[in-house]
């Protein structure tokens, strides 16, 4: 899915969760979220993953959810979470962890 928007803090310390808004297109009204998926190194990409189920759907091109990403580190260091857009471009945010 196309990601929008992320917001939320960009700092926090070792083992406190911080969570950001993700904003991401759905393509009808069937759409509904599934998880966020990633992958396990740095720089970490992330999508959300959203269902289909319905044989009455509409087209909603302009639609979009907004769902919690919790992100916790349990080492201090700069940590950078990439949120898929269209055509292998991303949202990057920073997350600064300190002790």
């Amino acid at each position: 899915m196309t990601t929008l928007e992320v917001t939320g803090p960009t700092t926090t310390t070792i083992n406190t969760p911080i969570t950001l808004n993700v904003t991401f297109r759905v393509a009808n009204s069937c759409g509904t979220f599934n998880r966020f998926v990633e992958t396990t190194t740095f720089p970490k990409n992330i999508v959300a993953l959203v269902d289909y189920s319905g044989c009455q759907c509409t087209d909603t091109p302009t639609a979009s959810l907004t769902k919690p990403y919790t992100f916790t580190a349990t080492a201090a260091g700069t940590y950078e979470l990439r949120f898929l857009q269209e055509n292998n471009l991303y949202i990057t945010r920073t997350i600064t962890v300190t002790e």
